[in-house]
């Protein structure tokens, strides 16, 4: 993967403020047309005393821009913050203050052209605000932080897709840079083209979170019968002939069969693509598929790979403690196969 970019926004004055940091984080250098463009922003409040945001109708936004080298947005232009409500909510935030924010701006732009991208964000609270009375409609003026922040632009290459990736998204792509990444369609472009650069956001999709409290309540869970595991199956929408069991309006596909058609594609993807940005949570998926498989000397192989990676930020950008939490319970995972001796001691 290559390095994370960090650029540190302008601090910048107004009449109730003088302490904003923000930084952009920006995953990739380069990209090929229809691969997602992933960037995040966190700010932070550094002030020594209280401040005030408000929040909902021109209220304290975070914005991601992408244009091209002359200036040009790809797609129109960002949206601006829109509400129905006549008044903002407020927070009162203090020094430490926190949030972050991911987004994937090709779901944003349409990207379908090569060349030189600028990727910029910025904060703004423009105001006036107003707080609700004790009825919807009454409300007075009150005042809280305004400005504009912008940051420094960041260079991203987006190139045209060669080789497998060339044949993946002529046969694939749904106009305008857009490729099926998800669904059935995506699932097809795996099966067709499995080592593809496209290939790794469609192994990226599927899987499950690790929603164990505890490495050992992993192992415990994936020791237990399929019917009392945590997670024992999938529901899918038809059988294909496979005689699935059936729950309501749903089929259900049994955990094994998904591990073993998880890590068909993966290994395939991996052995080709180690170094894709998404390999560290793929890894960690593979991991867990070779445990529902009871492969346990795989597993362990797989989670140490995906631990010695970074895992994609964004996956948890509601709650970005939550990324370490997950790598957590992994690492605990493969230190009790080592206790529990299903595997050699690695130490």
């Amino acid at each position: 993967m290559k390095n994370i970019l960090i650029i540190f926004l302008f601090l910048v004055s107004n009449a109730f403020s003088i302490d904003f940091e923000v930084k952009l984080k920006i995953f990739q250098e380069e990209a090929i047309i229809g691969e997602p463009i992933y960037a995040c922003i966190e700010v932070e409040y550094k002030g020594e005393g209280k401040e005030i945001i408000a929040k909902g109708r021109d209220g304290f936004r975070v914005v991601f821009v992408m244009k091209d080298i002359e200036g040009k947005y790809p797609k129109g232009k960002e949206q601006e913050s829109l509400s129905w409500l006549p008044y903002n909510n407020f927070e009162e935030i203090n020094k430490g203050w926190k949030i972050e924010k991911c987004e994937d701006l090709l779901g944003k732009y349409i990207i379908d052209k090569e060349g030189r991208y600028n990727i910029y964000g910025y904060i703004v609270s423009k105001g006036p605000y107003y707080e609700k009375g004790s009825n919807p409609n009454d409300v007075k003026q009150k005042e809280a932080w305004e400005g504009y922040i912008e940051s420094e632009k960041n260079e991203i290459t987006i190139r045209i897709p060669d080789g497998i990736d060339k044949e993946a998204y002529k046969e694939f792509n749904c106009g305008k840079g857009c490729m099926p990444l998800y669904g059935e369609e995506g699932r097809k472009l795996l099966e067709k083209y499995p080592t593809s650069t496209y290939a790794g956001w469609v192994l990226f999709s599927p899987g499950t979170d690790l929603e164990w409290a505890s490495g050992k309540d992993l192992i415990d869970d994936i020791l237990k019968p399929v019917s009392e595991r945590k997670r024992w199956g999938t529901f899918v929408d038809e059988d294909k002939g496979k005689g699935y069991k059936k729950s309501k309006d749903y089929y259900i596909k049994p955990a094994d069969e998904e591990a073993r058609e998880y890590l068909e594609f993966s290994e395939k993807f991996l052995s080709a693509n180690p170094n894709h940005i998404n390999a560290g949570i793929i890894y960690a998926r593979q991991s867990l598929a070779y445990m529902v498989l009871g492969k346990w000397e795989d597993a362990y192989k797989s989670g140490k790979l995906s631990l010695e990676k970074e895992w994609p930020l964004w996956i948890y950008s509601h709650y970005p403690p939550e990324l370490e939490k997950q790598r957590k319970i992994l690492k605990e995972a493969l230190d009790e196969m080592v206790k529990r001796g299903f595997v050699k001691d690695k130490k």
